[in-house]
């Protein structure tokens, strides 16, 4: 396992780069839940997960452009925002950086050395009708597939264990680089993001983060599982979560109050680089 005192250090960086994402949204009045690993360090740990390199944060998509228009030009020194229309990225979502610590990732086929972040995805709607809501999500499918495949050498986790049948034969695909030197990545991460805006977190029924690891299992009814969140302790501080963390929890990560076996808690296989 990594060596703790570093992991510390990257956690209280990425907690200070979350304080600021929190300052701003608090500031300007824009809605913001704790999402995915961060959301079930906060309900099991009341903070990180002890051995989780990275925060998670979700925003309803009209809040999530806000922040990007107020966020690239008020975070504080040394934090920068990451977003395809702001400069050449690989990312579909957000992040915000720190540019002075860094991490040496190593789950895709090419190792990378990035600056400590925090990941901050949209929450979108999802069509009411059923019917609609089948083809919808077959074309959400799509759209992600052909933007993974025009990123895959520095965006798929090729270590990623259980994968079901067919995520293999698109994974072994992907390995062969025909994808990524056909398709251009600009334009498959616009096409991916404009299709998965289509409804409004706030006129649908039910909502997702299709941007983040969990795809169609994080998808909530939005007034019974978020709703208008509720305060969780993190790390000593409070911030807004999902309403109903259990049902939330349960659905992504089953017996969530269960810990992993130790070979499986750094699924990231990161390493953090000290200066």
């Amino acid at each position: 396992m990594r060596e703790l005192t570093l992991l510390r250090k990257v956690q209280l960086m990425e907690l200070d780069i979350f304080k600021e994402i929190v300052r701003i949204c608090n500031a300007n009045d824009l809605t913001y839940y704790i999402s995915g690993g961060t959301f079930l360090g906060a309900v099991r740990h009341k903070g990180f997960i002890p051995w989780d390199d990275d925060m998670d944060i979700a925003m309803p998509r009209k809040d999530y452009r806000k922040f990007i228009q107020i966020a690239s030009k008020e975070l504080k020194q040394d934090l920068y925002l990451v977003h395809y229309s702001l400069c050449k990225t690989n990312l579909q979502h957000v992040q915000v950086c720190n540019r002075t610590k860094h991490m040496l990732e190593k789950n895709s086929i090419t190792d990378k050395i990035v600056d400590v972040f925090v990941d901050v995805f949209p929450l979108d709607g999802l069509p009411n009708d059923k019917i609609v809501l089948k083809f919808h999500k077959v074309r959400l499918l799509y759209y992600r597939m052909m933007y993974v495949y025009s990123v895959f050498n520095e965006y798929v986790s090729i270590n990623k264990p259980d994968r079901p049948f067919h995520e293999k034969v698109l994974l072994a695909i992907g390995k062969t680089g025909l994808p990524q030197r056909i398709l251009k990545r600009e334009k498959r991460i616009k096409k991916f993001d404009d299709y998965v805006a289509k409804y409004d977190f706030y006129e649908s029924d039910y909502i997702l983060n299709f941007s983040g690891r969990y795809k169609f299992k994080s998808i909530f009814n939005r007034k019974e599982v978020y709703a208008d969140g509720r305060m969780y302790e993190f790390e000593g501080c409070q911030f807004n979560g999902p309403y109903n963390y259990d049902f939330y929890l349960n659905q992504i990560y089953g017996d969530y109050m269960k810990l992993p076996p130790e070979n499986q808690r750094n699924w990231h296989e990161s390493e953090v680089i000290e200066d």
